[in-house]
């Protein structure tokens, strides 16, 4: 059921809009889920109905952001609880394709060096359509030292620390933030 509805709305859904929303069934959010912030969730189903609410006034939010500083970021290895950074562009590299293990399939993948306020330098890798739309575009602008935004990380021990973009994983370049000033 949980597929048919995903399958259903994968595509309708996009990021800044409104939408209105019925059929579906509120709780009070697992906060065992360290990922999720939100004090409530919304489970559809394939009897839900969702629409977009283009003529309604909206008061959409920004992106929320809780960053941690790359010096912070030791605790995180490995566990389950995602993470936001922001810093500087110091390098953006070549799109690269990886064969992953599983169904032996290829994926483009992109890294790119951010350096923060304490002067701290870790390598975010990008993944699928990030490698060639805003990794892509940080390449291009990666002259002007763009700073980037990035919620929704995986904290990993690859060479290091590292940091890894999941799909529901939001980029910003050159955030609207008191921390990019």
């Amino acid at each position: 059921m949980k597929i048919q509805a995903a399958k259903k709305f994968y595509e309708k859904f996009q990021l800044g809009k409104v939408y209105f929303i019925s059929k579906g069934t509120l709780k009070v959010a697992n906060k065992q889920f360290k990922s999720v912030q939100n004090d409530y969730e919304m489970t559809l189903n394939e009897n839900s109905e969702v629409e977009e609410a283009s003529n309604e006034a909206t008061f959409i939010t920004g992106t929320k952001f809780n960053f941690v500083p790359i010096d912070h970021l030791g605790p995180y290895v490995n566990s389950r609880e995602l993470v936001a950074i922001i810093g500087v562009v110091q390098n953006v590299s070549p799109i690269m394709s990886i064969r992953r293990k599983i169904h032996n399939e290829t994926i483009p993948k992109r890294d790119i060096t951010i350096a923060d306020e304490t002067k701290k330098t870790i390598v975010v890798s990008l993944w699928n359509d990030l490698t060639t739309n805003v990794g892509q575009e940080l390449l291009d602008i990666s002259d002007k030292s763009p700073i980037v935004a990035i919620k929704s990380l995986k904290v990993g021990d690859f060479q290091g620390v590292s940091l890894s973009t999941l799909s529901k994983s939001v980029v910003v370049i050159n955030p609207e933030t008191p921390e990019s000033n």
